[in-house]
């Protein structure tokens, strides 16, 4: 990726898709890669951990800003594949968390973070094409949750 500003992208998988790609020894990162997309691993740490400190990154990539819609909509194709159920990804934005009066909240002088779910990038339905929602062009730090649907 030459002359192009990478950017994190966070992944959360739900525990029911990470034991899935598990269980079919499925490397997340070298499926996309093998898909064409440029993206690699980094070790970013998140900018928003839960309560305890953590939360459940599964894979956090690097990647151009036009690569980051295609990297959901991968992802969601791969699960759907393995799943044979209907797959839902749900962009995230990571943003200051505000009190009572719209401020943000500060913690030993940092701006508390946290993750806020925005609108549905991907639903897919068993054996069909996903159905994909364009992603805003500068996500900035966010990423992507994805889940098995109940249906």
């Amino acid at each position: 990726m030459t002359d192009t500003v990478e950017q994190p992208i966070f992944v959360f998988l739900s525990s029911e898709i990470q034991s899935l790609l598990h269980e079919n020894s499925i490397d997340l990162l070298a499926e996309l890669q093998d898909r064409g997309l440029d993206v690699k691993k980094t070790n970013t740490p998140n900018p928003a951990p839960d309560e305890q400190g953590t939360r459940d990154v599964a894979l956090v990539l690097l990647a151009s800003a036009a690569v980051v819609g295609s990297v959901g909509w991968a992802i969601a194709t791969i699960v759907d594949a393995l799943s044979r159920r209907p797959v839902i990804a749900n962009e995230l934005e990571c943003v200051p968390a505000l009190d009572g009066n719209g401020q943000p909240i500060r913690e030993s002088g940092r701006v508390v973070m946290q993750w806020k779910e925005g609108p549905k990038l991907v639903e897919s339905n068993a054996n069909k094409v996903p159905h994909q929602r364009e992603v805003k062009a500068a996500l900035g730090t966010g990423g992507f949750k994805f889940k098995l649907s109940s249906k």
